[in-house]
């Protein structure tokens, strides 16, 4: 994992803030949307696979979230989207 390295990082996990490295990108993308939000900005986009251990829309601070699609339709895409949609 790219962030196995972090002192930073390696605390969110000892800690507890996070379970696991796989779950930093979520836990990113969480902290971000706060930050947008506190700046007035309503909307927050981010691709599936930095989202994927997010709890929904509700973990999200900003009124709007977009989630950007890696899987194409060869892939099992519609299957993807429609996992997301629920």
């Amino acid at each position: 994992k790219p962030f196995a390295q972090s002192p930073q990082c390696q605390t969110l996990i000892a800690d507890g803030t996070v379970s696991d490295f796989g779950h930093l990108p979520s836990h990113f993308a969480e902290q971000v949307s706060k930050i947008v939000a506190e700046k007035g900005i309503p909307s927050f986009q981010a691709w599936q696979d930095g989202l994927k251990y997010s709890e929904g829309e509700k973990a999200f601070a900003t009124e709007n979230t977009r989630v950007n699609f890696w899987d194409v339709l060869y892939w099992g895409g519609t299957s993807s989207v429609y996992e997301w949609s629920k």
